[in-house]
């Protein structure tokens, strides 16, 4: 077969929903606990949405950490920003990307199937990383980073 010199790419927005995660990976810079700024609000996805439809991006990658209503006082800061979890305010927030004409992509870590049918009217794709099938140190406060927990979610 012979070489390709084409590298094909796409424009995306990153929007870390919640920094908020009930794991505890020992390498993870990106997890806080529950406090001020750890919710993006609604106003700065729509203006990063509207920034990234300006500048010509065609997905939306939504992360936020895993069952952040796990942790303590996070129940009650969703349902002050208006939503009753995190995966509620994720599917209004996809649709947001929709009317902006970007691609909505979710990696929210587990799901269940039902959540990934919630999801799957307003996703163009969903992702789940398999950092590793080993059961190494890093992953040993973190029920959610099981290899066998992830790789029954992808079958």
């Amino acid at each position: 077969m012979p070489k390709s010199r084409i590298i094909t790419f796409s424009r995306n927005v990153f929007l870390p929903l919640t920094t908020v995660c009930h794991n505890r990976c020992g390498y993870c810079c990106f997890r806080t606990p529950v406090q001020p700024g750890c919710l993006m609000p609604q106003e700065e996805v729509e203006r990063t949405l509207k920034n990234g439809a300006a500048l010509g991006c065609t997905e939306a990658l939504f992360t936020f950490g895993e069952r952040p209503e796990r942790e303590p006082g996070f129940p009650e800061l969703i349902r002050a920003a208006g939503y009753a979890t995190i995966l509620d305010y994720c599917m209004a927030m996809c649709k947001k990307s929709i009317e902006y004409g970007i691609l909505p992509h979710t990696n929210a870590g587990i799901l269940t199937y039902e959540e990934m049918e919630r999801l799957r009217p307003v996703n163009a794709s969903m992702g789940l990383m398999l950092e590793t099938t080993a059961g190494i140190p890093a992953h040993a406060t973190s029920p959610g980073k099981s290899p066998d927990v992830r790789l029954a979610m992808m079958e």
